[in-house]
């Protein structure tokens, strides 16, 4: 009895210390991070924290996005809109302008839009040098995830990098 005691308390200690540094984003998509100091899960929002940088996971919901306004349909138009100027021009004129506003805050100019294409997901993404934060889009077939960062360009460029197929 004591021997299986002690058998299940060493399984317990070896499978507490296992860590998955996988995120699975989707059927298609993975994300691979490291160990970080604190995880936290709510209703709809992952949040990874580091010493110096952290994460923000939740799928974007064109219901709540803002309050009042149900973005249902449109959702995928206006996120890019907020990136390419152009998309802007697809929707009503408020829309197009809570979009500008929308990257005025994210800090979006000519230059700083990064995008990248793994798995037939398209990934958009920028850095905020003023607020040391960064917001990255992920535009899936039936999904479209959010994720900001609060860290250094440096996190943005390795985070996207570690964006990859399943």
């Amino acid at each position: 009895m004591l021997k299986n005691v002690i058998s299940l308390f060493i399984v317990f200690l070896l499978s507490g210390s296992a860590f998955s540094q996988t995120l699975i984003l989707s059927d298609k998509l993975q994300l691979q991070y490291d160990a970080p100091q604190l995880i936290s899960h709510t209703a709809d929002t992952l949040i990874v924290k580091y010493k110096n940088w952290s994460f923000v996971h939740e799928l974007v919901n064109p219901k709540n996005m803002y309050p009042r306004i149900d973005l249902s349909g449109v959702e995928r138009i206006y996120l890019h809109s907020i990136f390419d100027a152009k998309e802007k021009e697809k929707l009503p004129k408020w829309l197009g302008l809570l979009a500008e506003e929308q990257a005025q805050l994210f800090g979006v100019k000519k230059d700083n839009v990064r995008r990248k294409n793994v798995a037939g997901a398209e990934i958009v993404a920028v850095f905020n040098s003023d607020h040391s934060s960064s917001h990255i889009y992920i535009f899936e077939e039936l999904k479209i995830h959010h994720i900001e960062i609060h860290g250094d360009e440096k996190m943005l460029s390795d985070f996207i990098e570690n964006i990859g197929v399943r």
